[in-house]
């Protein structure tokens, strides 16, 4: 079937809406909805929260919702949720777009006693680690993060997050890259810089590639373009492939509709669509407003297209899996 035609069934789990044809569920989780930044709450969900954590362990049938105001595992084929283990206040988690999953543990971008750095948690042992040691190089709040696997990228951010005019937020170019396998930040990329600086981008990997979506330069300096960057698929090779002197990002003609930052990227990499990114919800400065909308990013060929299908409720700083 072509996009168009696909039929799509909404349900109301978290809530959540199912791509029927390509055996796809993508779950939309909280965040905070149109009217006065009142948190959304989901029928199912315990607390409503903003910018949540999220890992997807399939064969145990599970979701971790990490941060907010507190955390839970959901268990799918139960329909039940389990709390965590709290976080101390301490420690703030700011994971829109900002956390991957490697294997059973999660990384995060965090506010940990009053400096930003990168944080894990263990899926299989219930143990959380904050700050990562070895910290984060250059301390940045709000970077999104992307991994392919093993590497985990941590891409742009803010020096400051100070909103009004006369203190504008200072978004930057950086790309940090943590190898998980021998736990070490990779300290030869630096040539690697992002075309635009940005700051609450949305990231995410696919076949080769770290992609860069959206986000701010400033509080009214919103963002509607598209970078990527090759870092290829043999992850033995990474290292070799960012600290040649022609690594460098490209910033793609495509670019979506109007600028937005606050929303989701979702994949269906067990799909017969796997290369198919979902940019879910959000707030669009170009239209003042909290966004419903879908667009979807090919990266067959670097092209956006607008999904025939739209969230239930309209929110950002939501969480997606």
């Amino acid at each position: 079937l072509d996009r168009a035609s696909r039929s799509i069934i909404v349900a109301w789990f978290v809530p959540a809406f199912l791509l029927a044809t390509v055996s796809c569920a993508i779950f939309i989780c909280n965040g905070y909805s149109l009217k006065n930044f009142t948190l959304v709450q989901s029928p199912s969900m315990p607390v409503g929260s903003a910018a949540y954590a999220v890992n997807v362990d399939l064969p145990n049938r599970a979701i971790w919702f990490l941060g907010g105001w507190t955390s839970f595992k959901y268990v799918t084929n139960e329909n039940a949720f389990e709390s965590l283990p709290a976080l101390p206040y301490s420690v703030s988690l700011h994971s829109n777009g900002g956390s991957v999953s490697v294997n059973s543990v999660v990384y995060f971008n965090a506010l940990i006693a009053s400096e930003y750095q990168i944080g894990s948690f263990d899926t299989q042992t219930g143990l959380w680690q904050y700050p990562l040691s070895p910290a984060l190089p250059i301390k940045l709040s709000s970077s999104c993060m992307a991994t392919d696997g093993r590497f985990v990228f941590v891409i742009g951010g803010w020096w400051t997050r100070v909103y009004d005019d006369k203190n504008p937020i200072n978004a930057v170019s950086d790309t940090q890259v943590y190898d998980t396998m021998t736990n070490e930040w990779l300290t030869d990329i630096a040539h690697n810089q992002l075309n635009e600086v940005r700051g609450d981008a949305v990231c995410t990997y696919y076949n080769g590639y770290v992609y860069a979506f959206n986000g701010r330069q400033g509080h009214y300096a919103w963002l509607n373009s598209i970078e990527k960057l090759y870092v290829g698929t043999d992850t033995s090779n990474v290292r070799n492939v960012l600290s040649a002197s022609t690594s460098q990002w490209q910033l793609l003609q495509a670019a979506l509709p109007f600028s937005r930052w606050g929303f989701a990227a979702v994949q269906c990499l067990e799909s017969v669509e796997p290369h198919l990114i979902y940019l879910v919800g959000g707030y669009s400065g170009a239209r003042g407003a909290y966004l419903s909308d879908v667009e979807i990013f090919d990266t067959s060929d670097d092209s956006v297209s607008h999904a025939p299908f739209t969230l239930n409720m309209a929110r950002r700083r939501h969480a997606g899996a």
